[in-house]
């Protein structure tokens, strides 16, 4: 019996050995050709610094390499024909340089990605830019409004727009310490008790 355990032993290494010289015979192509495929892009709704250059980010692979174009609204952004404007080689990216001046808000849009090879081409997601716009407050004249101790009280605060929308929230000097936030982000409103220790001024 025991010449036979090794008979198939030895058979068994055979056919592995021989296997092997299989595999490494067959010549696997390095380069298949392969149709494009997004691999990174801007978020859908892209809020950008106004004091900062855009970078709008299309990256994708393929073979042979893909050739990128972009759409601006729904219709062909030639990027050649703005000096602001420049892609980054072997890259879809977006480059808006305003360095030498400019207005970002002029660049706000909707804008989409392609990538094109000779067999296929990928879309990415389309990108929705804006500028962020700080609120800009009104000026107004702040009277002094004066309350019976221990009375409730209620302060709103109506902020104009902005982008991204802005929290709310209250900043109070008191007695009882520094500057703290205060009240509902929700509504606005600032609630104090009227008490001495809630004398001093609110800012919104």
């Amino acid at each position: 019996m025991i010449p036979r355990r090794a008979h198939v032993t030895c058979s068994g290494i055979a056919f592995v050995l021989c296997l092997q010289q299989l595999v490494s015979a067959i010549e696997v192509p390095l380069d298949l050709p392969q149709p494009p495929t997004i691999t990174k892009q801007s978020i859908k709704d892209y809020i950008v610094d106004p004091r900062d250059n855009i970078f709008i980010e299309c990256e994708a692979k393929g073979n042979p390499v893909p050739i990128f174009s972009w759409t601006r609204n729904g219709k062909f952004f030639n990027v050649a024909k703005d000096p602001k404007v420049s892609m980054r080689r072997r890259s879809g990216t977006l480059v808006i340089d305003f360095h030498s001046g400019g207005r970002p808000d002029d660049y706000e849009g909707e804008y989409q990605c392609f990538a094109r090879n000779d067999y296929g081409t990928a879309l990415s997601s389309k990108i929705h830019l804006q500028v962020s716009k700080s609120p800009l407050w009104p000026k107004e004249k702040v009277d002094v409004i004066e309350v019976d101790e221990g009375a409730p009280l209620s302060l709103q605060c109506n902020p104009p727009p902005g982008l991204p929308e802005p929290v709310i929230f209250w900043m109070s000097s008191c007695e009882s310490g520094s500057a703290f936030p205060d009240g509902n982000p929700g509504n606005g409103g600032s609630l104090a008790s009227g008490a001495q220790s809630d004398r001093g001024w609110r800012r919104c």
